[in-house]
């Protein structure tokens, strides 16, 4: 799903990013994050490393995809 022109694009919004970027649009990630939620629940964070950008921003929509109770989301934010 990478694309090198928005790759180009969003590493300029930013600068000082020190993570690796593919290029993944957010619609994208979005649709890849409910699908896994609702496949694997939370151990699809199980399933990505902090490797590149779109991984890192993939955990956190998984978490907001997940909706579960505020006691067992709490401590995934804490750890993302």
């Amino acid at each position: 799903m990478a694309d090198s022109k928005y790759r180009k694009f969003s590493s300029a919004l930013l600068p000082g990013l020190k993570t690796p970027m593919l290029g993944v649009r957010l619609p994208a990630l979005r649709k890849l994050a409910k699908e896994l939620a609702r496949q694997h629940g939370k151990e699809a964070l199980n399933l990505l490393t902090d490797e590149t950008f779109e991984e890192r921003m993939l955990q956190g929509m998984i978490i907001g995809a997940l909706k579960p109770e505020p006691e067992t989301v709490f401590p995934l934010i804490k750890q993302f």
